[in-house]
Order: C-alpha cells, then sequence, then structure tokens
C-alpha cells in the first residue's frame, strides 16, 4: 500500500515540474515573437504624443500642363515677339503735302514763272514772278491753306503786309498784300481755313486789279502754288 501511494506522490510531482517547465517555455516563445511596445512618456498625466511631418510629393509640371488665364491683353502683346520680316513698315517721313484750302477765291491774273523771266506791268522790269496773283477785292477774308505755325508778320513797303507760315514738311506758305487788320502774329497756331486778315494793296503790282499775291515755298525754294493747293491753276 505504501508504495502504490509513493508511485502516485511521484507522479503528481513529475507532472507538475512538467507543467510548470511547459508554461515557462510558452513565455519565453511569446517574448521572442513580441517585442516589447514603449510606453509614451507621460509628462503631467497625459502621455505626449510625438507627430513627424507628413512629406507630400510635388507633383512634376512641365510646360506643356501650364495654361495662363486672366493675364491682360496689353501683357501678352508685349511678351510676343514678332519676326522682324511681319513687322508694319511704316514710312520715315510725312507725305510732303497736306489737304490745302485756297487762301482767296478768284481768278488767277498772274501766273507762276517758274524761274523765267516776265515783264512787271507795274515796275516795267522783266524779273521772276514767284508766286500767283489771285483777284479779290480789297478787304476780301484771306485765309490759312493749311495747319502751320505764323513764322514773320512784316510790313513791305513793296509787298504791302506779309505773313509766312510754316505749314510742315518743308512747306511754307507766303501771303502777301495784307492790310494792316492782320490778324495773326508770329508764334500763332493756325488751322486750315483759319482767317488771318484781309486783302489790301501790293505796291510792287500796282498796276494790277486788286488781289493777293501767294507764294509757296518747299525747302526754301520757290514752287507752283497749283502743286500744292489743287484748286488754284496757273
Amino acid at each position: 500500500m505504501k508504495s502504490i501511494l509513493k508511485g502516485k506522490v511521484l507522479y503528481i510531482s513529475t507532472a507538475a515540474v512538467l507543467t510548470a517547465a511547459a508554461a515557462a517555455g510558452f513565455f519565453a516563445y511569446n517574448s521572442m515573437q513580441e517585442p516589447e511596445t514603449e510606453l509614451p512618456e507621460v509628462l503631467h498625466g497625459e502621455a505626449e504624443v510625438v507627430t513627424e511631418p507628413v512629406i507630400a510629393s510635388e507633383p512634376i509640371i512641365t510646360e506643356a500642363d501650364v495654361i495662363v488665364t486672366n493675364v491682360p491683353e496689353a501683357e501678352v502683346s508685349a511678351a510676343v515677339t514678332v519676326p522682324e520680316a511681319e513687322k508694319e513698315i511704316l514710312p520715315t517721313e510725312a507725305p510732303s503735302y497736306q489737304p490745302m484750302v485756297r487762301p482767296v477765291n478768284g481768278e488767277i491774273i498772274g501766273s507762276f514763272s517758274n524761274g523765267e523771266l516776265v515783264k512787271s506791268t507795274t515796275l516795267n522790269v522783266w524779273k521772276t514772278h514767284d508766286g500767283v496773283d489771285i483777284r479779290a477785292d480789297a478787304g476780301a477774308t484771306v485765309k490759312s491753306m493749311s495747319t502751320g505755325t505764323v513764322t514773320e508778320v512784316r510790313d513791305d513797303p513793296m509787298w504791302g503786309v506779309c505773313v509766312v507760315i510754316d505749314h510742315g514738311n518743308g512747306i511754307e506758305g507766303h501771303y502777301y498784300g495784307l492790310d494792316k487788320t492782320v490778324s495773326v502774329k508770329t508764334g500763332d497756331t493756325v488751322s486750315a481755313g483759319s482767317v488771318i486778315g484781309a486783302v489790301g494793296s501790293v505796291e510792287a503790282e500796282i498796276a494790277e486789279p486788286s488781289h493777293l499775291h501767294f507764294g509757296v515755298k518747299q525747302n526754301g525754294s520757290w514752287i507752283d502754288p497749283a502743286s500744292v493747293v489743287s484748286s488754284i491753276g496757273s
């Protein structure tokens, strides 16, 4: 009987030892498979949360993907380079003549001589006639043939009151034989058809009927007024 009890006690002890060994092996295996997780440090009772910045990858944009909108038209035009061959070719100089008006209405009683000598009825000498004589009664209105600037107003003993106007592009208008009530002065700006005075008298041509002596210079040389004012025939 005692031997039987000893056998049972030995069996139970052996089983307990085996069970303890098995439990120790299980915990050891779990420790190897699942590493211990570090707990966040506790400050003032709250866990410190460490957040690392998230870096998003930026898309790569090519020139083909860029669409420009809301750009002022003036800025777009300025940015466009026009090839030299496609640029508009503008004239380097203004036209030689501007549209002109007749300074007085009347027939031509003395033509432009174009440098040739003609006999003066008043002076009884041969001389050039460097303008045209347009018949008009004394006191008739005299107008500027075009826009310009008055460069000279003088009272000449032979030609009466003379007004010279620079009409631009090398063109000068010479208005001779005005009366003393001339209505412009040196430096004034006039327009085509502006009144500059009235017909007076020309002592150098006093033997002729009342008229305006009208001359035109281009770049300092006398030219036929008919080449400038188409309504004047010479």
